[in-house]
Parts: structure tokens; C-alpha cells; sequence
């Protein structure tokens, strides 16, 4: 719960979780925060901090208001980038490979990290190690590493950091 990065806006990013009334309620579901978030998937928290729980593929929402597959648009806290939804070299958008196996999508518990199936390609923190893979960046540079990726999905952003939490922020 609470920022687990920063993206170049300014605004924070938040994980999947909800400040609801459960541990495990997830943000973005009707039950929960999702009607609160405005048409960028974000909204304040009680204390002031606008953030989001999940990343926009719409113009406005982006930090130079022109969305770009793929972007670096901040840094996770344990260090490693985030970027925007990244496609493919076939065009598919890389994917999450949580699966929703309870009834409604209100808990965390109603999803389960499933790689099981060739439908999917981010890692348990929804991250992907780019190396050799082809994939370009907005600005058509060949990616190599671990990044974050968002998804269009659950957990949408960050499940988890595969990194180490860092002390200090310094961006990249």
C-alpha cells in the first residue's frame, strides 16, 4: 500500500491494492476505489497524494500529452524503469499472466499468477527482462534489461518490486 514509484509527471504510483475496507480489496474494482479514479486511472488519497493504480493509454494522461507505446515514463522505487505498455515484435502487447479464478475480481485472492498458458509475459511483479528480445523503446532504441511494464490487466502496474527497496530516490 502507498507509492511505490514515481512516474515523470510527479504523480506516484500505487500497486493494485485498495484502502477499502480489506487488505486484499483490489483498486480497481466497482466494490472498491474504481469509481473514485478520474479518466486517467487516477485519483487523491486521504492524505492528499494523487497517484495511480493503473497506467492510461489515452493522450491526456500522458506527460507530454501524446501517449507512446513502450516509454519510459518513471522509475519503481526499488530502481528499475516503467514503462507504458510495450508491444511485441508480432504487435501483441505484452501481457500479464495473472489469471482472475474467484468470482468477481474484488480480492486479490480471486487471481492467481498462472504461467501455465502461451498467453501471457510478464513476470510476477509484472516486469520482463527486454534482453534480446527485439523489443524498441518509444524512441526506437533496442531494450535490454529488467523493466516494469504496464498492463492493460491485473495488477495493471507493480504487484510486487523485484528489486530492492531503495533508501533514497534518485532518478535514472
Amino acid at each position: 500500500m502507498g507509492t511505490i514509484g514515481i512516474l515523470k509527471t510527479g504523480a506516484s504510483v500505487y500497486n493494485h491494492k485498495s484502502n477499502g475496507n480489506g487488505v486484499n480489496d483490489v483498486a480497481n474494482h466497482e466494490d472498491n476505489e474504481k469509481p473514485s479514479l478520474d479518466n486517467c486511472a487516477g485519483h487523491a488519497s486521504g492524505d492528499c497524494i494523487y497517484h495511480y493504480h493503473e497506467i492510461s493509454m489515452t493522450d491526456v494522461c500522458a506527460f507530454d500529452e501524446t501517449f507512446n507505446h513502450c516509454e519510459w515514463i518513471g522509475t519503481m522505487f526499488d530502481g528499475f524503469r516503467l514503462y507504458s505498455h510495450c508491444k511485441k515484435t508480432d504487435g501483441k502487447y505484452l501481457l500479464s499472466c495473472y489469471k482472475m479464478t474467484g468470482t468477481g475480481g474484488e480480492s486479490t485472492s480471486d487471481f492467481v499468477f498462472d504461467t501455465t498458458g502461451k498467453d501471457c509475459d510478464l513476470d510476477i511483479a509484472n516486469g520482463y527482462d527486454f534482453t534480446g528480445k527485439g523489443i524498441k523503446d518509444s524512441e526506437g532504441n533496442a531494450m535490454t534489461g529488467y523493466h516494469y511494464v504496464a498492463a492493460s490487466t491485473y495488477p495493471w502496474t507493480s504487484a510486487y518490486l523485484y528489486g530492492e527497496m531503495k533508501s533514497s530516490y534518485k532518478a535514472s
